[in-house]
């Protein structure tokens, strides 16, 4: 299922990955990982709930990027 959505998403996050702080995303990512290993899964939920909340805008943006560069890459380099 993860590399279902990684592949769906990877484009997406090629471009939001130059935008971010890594070391907060890291930081959750570890969390994750911490709660999977103790199956703890209220902490993971926990976790991925206030990183996703965090991100969405983030996420959003670099979406309208990914299609700006797919569908109207003349509009984004300013061409005519």
């Amino acid at each position: 299922m993860l590399r279902n959505v990684n592949a769906r998403i990877r484009f997406v996050r090629g471009i939001d990955m130059d935008r971010i702080n890594r070391s907060n995303t890291e930081a959750e990512h570890r969390a994750v990982l911490e709660g999977l290993k103790a199956r703890d899964e209220e902490r993971c939920v926990s976790v991925l709930e206030k990183h996703i909340d965090r991100r969405l805008d983030r996420i959003t943006s670099a979406i309208k990027e990914g299609y700006a560069q797919i569908y109207m890459p003349a509009a984004r380099s300013g061409a005519n």
